[in-house]
């Protein structure tokens, strides 16, 4: 697996999520979709928005200060 880390203002924070490098998960799939929404502190549906684009990078920031997950 591949680990992505989110950096902040060019540091390292505790949010990241892990892709498997294998031909077993090309499409993301119900439980791929919602283990991956919990590791980055978002919801599904926010999850496919960040990934299709229409939820920019401040807006995906914004969330995760909301939730307190950026303090």
């Amino acid at each position: 697996h591949i680990a992505y880390w989110l950096y902040y203002n060019g540091v390292k924070t505790g949010i990241k999520t892990h892709v498997s490098h294998g031909s077993k998960y090309k499409v993301l799939g119900y439980n791929l979709d919602s283990w991956m929404a919990a590791q980055c502190g978002i919801s599904v549906k926010d999850l496919h928005r960040l990934v299709e684009c229409p939820l920019s990078a401040e807006d995906y920031i914004e969330i995760l200060e909301k939730e307190g997950s950026m303090d």
